[in-house]
């Protein structure tokens, strides 16, 4: 798996596109964000839709891009005939860019806690992290198996990026005192409302809550890969 990914590397620094949609495209909106703060709704706000734009793009646009391009050149098919496991393979093509965009979300998320204040709970702040990468990787491989090539990728994954950041928006700026059922339900609110109450000094019950339903998303964005995901080009 770690010669795939430092393999996968390499690849990224020499593909622009790639390169481009997982550091430029969310560092450039993060500090965008960042430097408009204060219309925008503050801190917590901010902390909630860095931590749904950067996995989107970086994890979730990157990695079916990542993948629509290594099935059209067959590297997958070669792959699955060598001794590494299935998991092995999707993981080590994803790894670097699963690694990159938790590093820029955190260091985001790190300057936002000097510069105002930090979580009250950190651990589920991390806890959050990790699920919300886990379900955009999980919707990457559902995306890539019905991505033809790299380049149609860029519209397939618009829908759910979109989608997400846009629920994430909506949560943050409205909160949930209406509507609550429908926004935490759909697929990225249940994180946003979880950051902005670990900014805000919620209750440890109440956030422990908010993470059943994006676990409950990681599972729906496995599913829906095993179904969809192709090893070889699609005809």
């Amino acid at each position: 798996m770690l010669p795939i990914a430092k393999a996968e590397f390499i690849q990224m620094l020499r593909d622009p596109l790639v390169l481009f949609m997982a550091t430029v495209i969310p560092l450039g909106i993060s500090v965008f964000l960042y430097w408009n703060r204060d219309t925008i709704g503050g801190t917590p706000v901010i902390a909630s839709l860095v931590m749904a734009v950067i996995p989107s793009f970086v994890v979730y646009a990157s990695t079916t891009t990542t993948l629509a391009s290594r099935r059209q050149n067959l590297f997958l098919k070669r792959m699955r005939s060598t001794s590494l496991s299935d998991p092995a393979i999707l993981l080590g093509l994803s790894l670097v860019l699963i690694v990159l965009s938790a590093a820029q979300t955190l260091v985001i998320l790190m300057v936002l806690t000097l510069v105002d204040s930090g979580p009250s709970s950190p651990v589920h702040v991390v806890a959050v992290l990790l699920l919300t990468h886990a379900m955009f990787f999980g919707l990457a491989l559902a995306t890539a198996g019905i991505t033809s090539s790299p380049d149609s990728a860029q519209i397939t994954v618009l829908p759910i990026t979109m989608g997400v950041v846009g629920v994430a928006t909506w949560v943050a700026a409205t909160g949930t005192d209406e509507m609550a059922g429908l926004k935490l339900s759909l697929p990225g609110g249940a994180a946003a409302e979880l950051i902005v109450q670990a900014w805000s000094e919620g209750a440890t019950g109440e956030m422990t809550m908010l993470l059943i339903p994006t676990l409950a998303w990681v599972g729906l964005a496995f599913l829906a890969a095993r179904f969809l995901f192709q090893w070889e080009p699609r005809r």
